[in-house]
């Protein structure tokens, strides 16, 4: 797939009071007519294009154009689309665009969520994978994000896969996670399993409390594995909160 700068699928639904008003833009299997295009607020153009007899991996390409009419981002996938909102992703004051690549087929492993800033010339801000969920603002007006965050292999299929929610916010440049900061806002539900509800609470920083959950519910034979499994993955995907994790052995 060329690596130009996004696009495909469907870009977040964005959660703002102030949000513009917003047209779907989507080339999928269906798309008739060969290329559609929006304008954006700044004058530039996102064209979706429909390729007939391209593999189904190639189906659709999408492009930013700035207002001169150049190509400033592109790439190709089973789908593209727009929904353009204008929202300040990175808290910088002005606002962005969040553009999403699927090579996967629709399986929301393989999206891929792009952030372009426009200021103070187009440039890639962050690329995120995996489906993010919306956007909300904190009491100070600030964007921050909410995806679920999936855990393969700690299962024995990828379908009972544990996830959790995680939250993430740009500040000073970068995008730092602050599931902590929100975990009051996490419901429990029934149907997360109990791997899940471990998850979570490492991501909220309650690492004594996840490991006795796992005392509590599984067999003592099947503990070792397990903890070693989690700690293993915590030093890939989150090396701060696995430095905290020192009594799981």
């Amino acid at each position: 797939m060329k690596k130009g700068l996004l696009i495909l699928g469907f870009v977040l639904w964005a959660v703002a009071s102030d949000a513009q008003s917003r047209e779907d833009l989507i080339c999928n299997r269906t798309q008739t007519v060969p290329t559609r295009t929006k304008t954006l607020w700044n004058g530039f153009v996102f064209a979706v294009t429909r390729m007939p007899g391209a593999v189904p991996e190639l189906a659709c390409t999408a492009e930013l154009r700035d207002p001169a009419g150049r190509i400033v981002f592109g790439d190709s996938g089973y789908s593209a689309g727009l929904e353009e909102s204008a929202l300040d992703v990175d808290n910088d004051g002005k606002p962005d665009v969040v553009l999403v690549v699927d090579s996967g087929g629709g399986n929301l492993g393989f999206w891929e969520y792009t952030v372009i800033s426009f200021s103070p010339r187009p440039h890639i801000v962050a690329t995120l994978s995996g489906p993010i969920l919306h956007f909300e603002r904190d009491s100070d007006g600030k964007t921050f994000l909410i995806n679920k965050e999936v855990f393969y292999g700690l299962t024995s299929s990828n379908a009972d896969a544990p996830a959790i929610e995680a939250y993430r916010q740009f500040r000073s440049g970068k995008l730092v996670d602050v599931t902590a900061e929100h975990c009051k806002l996490i419901p429990s539900r029934p149907i997360d399993s109990d791997l899940s509800r471990v998850l979570q609470s490492l991501y909220c920083g309650q690492v004594d409390e996840a490991l006795q959950q796992i005392r509590q519910k599984w067999p003592a034979q099947d503990q070792p594995r397990l903890v070693s499994q989690i700690k293993s993955d915590m030093e890939l995907r989150r090396p701060d909160i696995a430095r905290r994790m020192t009594n799981w052995n």
